[in-house]
């Protein structure tokens, strides 16, 4: 059942903290995420490395817990996603897909947020279309073992009417209609980045924020528990 509250989120392809000219651009990020002050912000792309943390200097930056979901090195170091929350989260596991070439995997954090249960996912599949079917398949199963309301956030690579996305739908989550075009940058064309989310959650609106920071625009929704 619904409780009213509102959120703003944001899901963002980082590049690896590099903006269009391939340099360092964590302080450019950091503003971009400031202007939108999203309760939660799902990355993708991030490094945690001892020369090159982008996990690190985003915590420090903005002072927010941020979970790290590594898809390539350790449980608390390597290449892979990350959720910014404004409270820890209740548990968080990285779950491993099926990939070929580089690995993917699903980043799951349990939330309590208004003294209601939210089950974040955050994503970043593979560049092959029958890879990501197989992904969104491993999804979609993973989803259909728990009923909780859940939110679904990442790099889809592919559009939101692709035949490899069709199990997230199969599997009962709905999505904004019509999500902005978040690649390339600065003069985005196509729509990468989508939320997924269970019948629970109500979407009001999408859109994205214009910067040269990544190879990827921010996506931001604004929704009702």
């Amino acid at each position: 059942m619904s409780n009213g509250h509102r959120l703003r989120v944001m899901t963002w392809n980082l590049h690896g903290s590099k903006g269009i000219d391939q340099k360092p651009s964590i302080p450019a990020i950091l503003e971009v995420i400031r202007e939108a002050d999203p309760d939660i912000a799902a990355f993708q792309e991030v490094f945690r490395l001892p020369l090159r943390d982008n996990v690190g200097a985003l915590q420090k930056g903005l002072g927010r817990p941020l979970a790290f979901f590594p898809a390539m090195g350790l449980p608390a170091m390597g290449y892979g996603c990350a959720l910014l929350t404004r409270e820890t989260p209740v548990s968080q596991r990285t779950i491993p897909l099926i990939s070929q070439g580089e690995p993917r995997m699903l980043g799951e954090a349990m939330l309590e947020i208004a003294g209601q249960q939210l089950r974040f996912l955050v994503t970043h599949l593979g560049l092959d279309p029958g890879e990501r079917r197989r992904q969104a398949e491993e999804i979609a199963t993973h989803m259909r073992r728990e009923e909780v309301p859940t939110l679904l956030a990442g790099d889809f690579n592919a559009l939101l009417d692709s035949p490899e996305l069709q199990p997230l739908f199969q599997a009962g989550l709905v999505s904004f209609p019509q999500s902005p075009a978040t690649f390339p940058s600065p003069a985005p064309t196509v729509a990468l980045e989508h939320f997924f989310m269970t019948p629970h959650i109500r979407v009001e609106r999408c859109w994205t924020l214009p910067t040269t920071a990544s190879d990827h625009v921010p996506l931001l929704t604004e929704l009702v528990l």
